[in-house]
């Protein structure tokens, strides 16, 4: 598996800040992927991203998660087990958290969870998690727009798509751990496949962007968009239906960016 050359750099705090409209037209970077890490409080799990300047909206530099967020992290928001202790190491006191699932969203039976991406999410889900890592981590952490997700799209070339994403050709019609294909050009995985990702369009308004696991070749494209409808909850036998799951949109994950 060929996996791009990356430069690394540590990272250690940030402050929040606003998302003013498009700067202007956006030119992908030139040469290997600069990479930063940021450590999670209270676990072993540590985020890669990618920095691709002036990539965000406001025209500063965005780092870019390299992969979908997994359940290693994801889980931890909505668990219902933990102490107040565990709650206060990982900052999750005082949040308002998502309800326990209706059945269980992991499929155990594809292999390891914390390595696959979180799946079943709601936007408000989506944005909840970002914003508890956000306070954890001391970082902007929140989902990318669509806009600048369109960019991150039109940036790379991702052919033969069986290199680059899971689609229904080569998933078993299944989600498979994250990065375990290769990285596009800007050092980013999963971004054409694998499973859906939400992005903000205006204010609390998302939708879905690129395809999964679940959807054929012909749709296999980071540009396919799918609308935050009610069919998303297709199958649900709670009411009123949930506002954390998506019951009818396994395929339904996120990532994180910020900007800086």
């Amino acid at each position: 598996m060929r996996h791009a050359l990356v430069v690394v750099v540590s990272v250690l705090a940030g402050s929040c800040s606003s998302i003013p409209e498009s700067a202007g037209p956006w030119r992908p970077p030139v040469g290997e992927p600069v990479i930063e890490r940021v450590r999670v409080p209270g676990t072993t799990v540590e985020l890669e991203f990618v920095r691709l300047r002036g990539a965000a909206d406001s025209g500063r530099d965005l780092c870019v998660a390299r992969t979908e967020m997994t359940w290693a992290l994801a889980e931890l928001y909505h668990r219902r087990n933990l102490t107040d202790e565990r709650m206060a190491e990982l900052k999750l006191d005082g949040l308002t958290r998502p309800t326990v699932p209706y059945g269980s969203p992991f499929h155990d039976s594809w292999g390891a969870r914390e390595t696959r991406p979180a799946m079943y999410m709601s936007a408000r889900h989506a944005m909840g998690c970002a914003h508890w890592l956000a306070l954890a981590c001391d970082r902007p952490l929140r989902l990318p727009t669509e806009q600048e997700w369109n960019r991150l799209c039109a940036a790379a070339e991702r052919t033969p798509g069986a290199r680059f994403a899971w689609t229904a050709a080569n998933s078993g019609e299944q989600a498979h751990s994250v990065a375990s294909l290769d990285p596009d050009a800007l050092g980013i995985f999963d971004l054409q496949g694998n499973v859906s990702e939400w992005v903000v369009r205006s204010g609390d308004v998302c939708a879905l962007k690129g395809a999964s696991y679940a959807d054929p070749d012909a749709e296999a494209t980071c540009g396919r968009t799918i609308e935050d409808t009610d069919a998303l909850s297709e199958g649900e036998s709670q009411f009123p239906r949930s506002q954390w799951w998506r019951v009818g949109a396994p395929w339904a994950g996120f990532r994180v960016v910020f900007e800086d």
